[in-house]
């Protein structure tokens, strides 16, 4: 989580982060705010992991469906790092980076730092000067940061049609 340092005026000064852990029950992911971190804006990982099959036939496979990711989103599987996916449709087939016995997932997002700006708005200053209108002039208020919904593996099989 990035959190603005303690003399916002000071250039020389660096951002604080801290680093927060979170076990979540359950298949649903939430956003951080659900999460006690309503003006969190940083990256975020997320990892769990599945077992597959020992000796799987080499028709088989399985594909890993994400809910959509409103910033960019990186899988990484076994320490494999997955080519780029389609943050509205983030659904890829994984079945090459899969081993038998146990897969760690391994899902990276990252935030626009809006949500840690909101505490701080009125006291921004650029060319000397404060914001000429509230954060809440702009239209929307915290975001819904993180990945949101609920992360699956299926399995598929390949069967030839004759």
């Amino acid at each position: 989580q990035w959190l603005p340092p303690v003399n916002l005026y000071d250039v020389e000064s660096l951002a604080n982060k801290v680093n927060a852990t979170f076990s979540v029950p359950g298949a649903l992911l939430s956003s951080w705010s659900d999460l006690g971190l309503p003006n969190a804006s940083g990256v975020g990982y997320y990892t769990s992991s599945f077992v597959w099959p020992e000796g799987e036939a080499n028709n088989t496979g399985a594909y890993l469906v994400i809910p959509p990711a409103a910033q960019g989103l990186t899988v990484t599987i076994n320490g494999r790092e997955l080519p780029p996916v389609d943050i509205t449709n983030p659904t890829t087939d994984v079945s090459e980076y899969v081993v038998g016995g146990k897969n760690t997932v391994l899902l990276t997002t990252a935030s626009t730092l809006w949500n840690s700006l909101i505490p701080i708005w009125e006291n921004l200053l650029t060319g000397g000067t404060g914001p000429g209108f509230t954060s809440e002039a702009l239209g929307y208020g915290p975001q819904s940061y993180g990945i949101l919904g609920e992360v699956q593996v299926i399995p598929y099989q390949l069967e030839q049609i004759k």
